[in-house]
This record gives structure tokens, sequence and C-alpha cells, in this order.
């Protein structure tokens, strides 16, 4: 499958920093099923992630910011991977209502998210050969 689509779905709030959500995300994709690798950017990588995916067995792929002092190492042929992840972004955002955040509740939000997501998934399913 060359698209990705979501495993897992946390709502934050907008000025709320991405790796916050970290825990409740990776908790719901092992529900999901079993996960082998974490594929995230720099803004994931910290100490609290590093040592919950270790102690979970789970291989990552993470960038350390250039202020790190110790680096971790990653592969690049592992992270390239990633761009499922912000193609899958870029689908969602085709539907209006989701890119420009028409629901005022939070949860009719993730709702529109969600069926979103199926509709990528489907439409990925339909056009493959």
């Amino acid at each position: 499958m060359d698209e990705a689509t979501a495993v897992a779905l946390v709502l934050t709030e907008g000025q709320r920093h991405d790796s916050v959500a970290f825990a409740a995300v990776y908790a719901q994709a092992a529900v999901a099923g079993k996960v082998e690798r974490v594929i995230a950017d720099k803004a994931y990588d910290g100490n609290p992630i590093r040592d919950l995916l270790a102690a979970q067995g789970v291989k990552t792929t993470i960038p350390s910011p250039q202020n790190r002092r110790v680096k971790a190492r990653w592969l690049r042929r592992h992270y390239r991977e990633r761009r499922r992840v912000e193609n899958f972004f870029r689908r969602l955002f085709d539907f209006r209502r989701i890119a420009t955040r028409y629901e005022k509740l939070a949860s009719t939000f993730l709702a529109m998210i969600q069926l979103a997501s199926a509709v990528v998934l489907v439409r990925h399913f339909v056009n493959t050969p």
C-alpha cells in the first residue's frame, strides 16, 4: 500500500506541542496491532518518548535536532517512508471542511477527520489496480 492511513488519531489544541499527545497516540496504535517501528520528525525526539519505545522494543527512526548533544542514529531510507504520513495529511486537507475546520466542537471535528480518513482509505483501494 503506497498511501498511509490513520491507525490512531488524537485531537489536541492548536497551540499544544505534538509530542505531548504521543503517549495517547502510541497507546491507540498498540491496540490496533503490534508497533514495530516509529518514524517521526524532530519534534518527537525526547528522552521520555525514546525510553517508552525502547522499553516496548520498538525501533525508532527519529532524527535529532541540531542542539541535542548526543545525536541518535537513524537511517535516511527509513525516514523517507514518512512521506506516506505527509501524503495522508495532504489528502485529508483536500476536504475543505477539514482544512477550514467548520466544526466548533472538538468531538464533531474528530468525527469528521475519522470519516475523511475512511474515505481516503476507500478511494485508495478503489483506485489501486
